[in-house]
């Protein structure tokens, strides 16, 4: 099942919690946008990535939005936006942030 490790995201905080200690004041559409980051760039990418960075900091609006900036993909060696992952990106980066100003 595919699916199985990011259900494991969402139903396992305590693991979450370690490293991002607002974990509990999440939405859940905040936890299911990190979810779907985690899973997708894997969990090396997010402990060094400004989006982890800004969610410790307490910037939540700043944190959902960096997720836009993840949209790139190597097309013949050339790092170029893909429109597939500038998509999922910008929707993620809009479901994190519902409802904040």
């Amino acid at each position: 099942m595919p699916w199985k490790d990011t259900v494991n995201y969402l139903t396992k905080p305590p693991v979450l919690a370690k490293s991002i200690p607002i974990w509990v004041d999440m939405t859940v559409l905040q936890r299911a946008s990190f979810a779907d980051f985690v899973h997708n760039k894997g969990a090396g990418a997010f402990s060094t990535s400004t989006y982890r960075r800004k969610w410790v900091a307490g910037d939540t609006v700043g944190a959902c939005r960096e997720q836009e900036r993840w949209n790139r993909g190597t097309v013949r060696g050339v790092s170029v936006v893909l429109p597939g992952l500038k998509i999922r990106a910008d929707a993620n980066s809009d479901l994190c942030a519902e409802g904040l100003k």
